[in-house]
């Protein structure tokens, strides 16, 4: 009984991961986009991406995450942002396909302290969507995917 209720638990556990979308087009491509303008007000597209958000309580980080690429679409650099709540590892790497090696090696950093984080990057190869992922040393997982107009 005991097995069963380990197993039970582990396979929740596992299922909780982070959701993979459902691809509207091509295997070989990511599904689309969270629509931003320069300013960064979301204007449409896939609300999946970006999560999670950083929440702050008195312009102090309490919940580290992600914010949308902004523009996205872009036509040469958008802006990525995050925020640590505490002192942390991090690593973001930049997809042009699913399964594939990274096209970009964004942030390759250990030890950022808490505080919110801006990057400007800039299209690592041609047109097209490019999927987004941040990793911690902390926990933090997220995604986004931006297109590259030119």
């Amino acid at each position: 009984m005991l097995s069963l209720l380990l197993g039970l638990t582990v396979s929740v556990f596992l299922s909780c991961e982070e959701p993979t979308p459902t691809r509207t087009g091509p295997p070989s491509q990511f599904e689309g986009i969270l629509e931003t303008d320069a300013i960064c007000t979301v204007i449409g597209g896939d609300t999946t991406d970006w999560r999670p958000r950083p929440r702050s309580e008195m312009n102090v980080v309490v919940e580290s995450g992600v914010l949308p690429a902004c523009p996205n679409p872009a036509v040469a650099t958008t802006t990525l942002s995050f925020a640590l709540a505490d002192t942390d590892s991090v690593w973001i790497l930049a997809y042009d396909r699913p399964g594939a090696a990274p096209v970009d090696t964004i942030v390759n950093s250990g030890g950022r302290r808490p505080g919110a984080y801006l990057l400007a990057w800039s299209n690592p190869g041609g047109p097209g969507i490019y999927r987004v992922r941040f990793f911690s040393a902390r926990g933090l997982r997220a995604y986004g995917d931006v297109e590259f107009t030119e």
